[in-house]
């Protein structure tokens, strides 16, 4: 896997997992691409196909928000190269917390996010811009 800074024409190569198809609406908007290359991200690609895009925004001082947003086709070479990549930014990073709003429903990611240190918080009733809800993680150091 090749890692490389975010940029806003990533979000065009990509193909959501189904999970994760909610955010389609949202990846044509330049505003959004714009928005999310203005946070610490980065785009995973494997063979110039990209296969995973992730970051953290902060919010304030101390306190960031992570996001990730996975390719349907990640595999499970790509998904553990992802992990890594994540895992490695997560122990430099300077936030002392890093929130994640993860889509209640998505086992896979629950277990992800424990598998990098989250803890469950509570539930985001109606989250998501469809009404969906989420549930928050939390990374405190």
């Amino acid at each position: 896997m090749i890692v490389e800074r975010f940029r806003p024409e990533h979000l065009q190569s990509l193909i959501l997992q189904p999970a994760q198809e909610w955010a389609r609406a949202n990846l044509g908007d330049p505003k959004y691409a714009e928005g999310l290359a203005e946070t610490d991200a980065f785009t995973g690609l494997i063979d110039g196909r990209v296969v995973a895009i992730a970051g953290v925004r902060e919010l304030w001082e101390g306190r960031g928000e992570a996001w990730a947003l996975i390719a349907r086709d990640i595999g499970p070479l790509g998904m553990r190269q992802t992990h890594y990549a994540v895992r490695r930014y997560l122990e430099v990073s300077r936030l002392r917390r890093i929130e994640a709003a993860c889509d209640a429903a998505f086992l896979e990611a629950h277990r992800w996010l424990q598998l990098l240190g989250f803890i469950y918080e509570g539930p985001l009733a109606l989250y998501t811009p469809d009404g969906r809800d989420c549930l928050r993680f939390a990374r405190v150091r």
